[in-house]
């Protein structure tokens, strides 16, 4: 099997995996994730196709499966997650997608943690939450202070994930907040009816945490 639709097939059982299949799916992963950053590594090193937009796609796939099999602290996911990012310095016009691809990966699979943890287990979680807004967050500022992405689309996105990540990892009524916040209210009297709908979001977002 083509190891990125072998990728794909283990992110869909995933997604729609029961808790007894997970072990199972953890046991695979890592394995899995290695071949692909291996196959970015081979691709990587030849003449013929080190610029191949492949490598970035095969390292995106890498850290979401590492992700999920490892777990978002794991010390091994740091390699996988620093080989993406590595892309982001380039002139690939698919690599801010890519980058914004996983940010929301990620961001999606802390707040489902978060909402389904018990009290006791949240403490842990905001503080995970913290640096992964800050990480969003940092993404979003590099995008937008590049001549070559300023005007990238997935700004807005990233700056919303970064804003909801730290709305969970900070509390609503945070004094740092607003720093994340204020990226996302910036597109309240938009033109664009997308960027609008991103503010009307977070909003309902927020509301949602404050009545819970």
């Amino acid at each position: 099997m083509n190891l990125v639709r072998e990728a794909t097939v283990y992110l869909r059982r995933c997604e729609r995996a029961w808790s007894w299949q997970w072990p199972s799916l953890r046991r695979s992963g890592p394995e899995l994730a290695r071949r692909l950053s291996n196959e970015a590594a081979n691709l990587g090193s030849s003449k013929a196709t080190r610029f191949s937009p492949e490598i970035p796609t095969l390292h995106l796939l890498a850290a979401k499966v590492a992700l999920l099999a490892l777990g978002p602290d794991a010390p091994e996911l740091a390699t996988y997650e620093r080989d993406l990012l590595y892309y982001k310095s380039f002139n690939y016009r698919a690599t801010p997608r890519q980058v914004a691809d996983y940010d929301a990966f990620k961001a999606g699979l802390f707040l489902r943690r978060y909402e389904q943890a018990r009290p006791r287990q949240r403490p842990a979680l905001r503080r995970s939450g913290q640096e992964l807004a800050r990480q969003i967050a940092g993404h979003a500022s590099t995008l937008g202070t590049s001549k070559a992405t300023e005007c990238s689309p997935e700004i807005p996105r990233l700056s919303l994930l970064a804003a909801k990540v730290a709305l969970l990892a900070l509390g609503p009524d945070s004094p740092d907040l607003p720093a994340y916040e204020c990226h996302v209210l910036y597109y309240k009297n938009s033109s664009s009816p997308e960027q609008v709908a991103l503010v009307t979001d977070y909003e309902a977002f927020k509301a949602g945490v404050r009545n819970q």
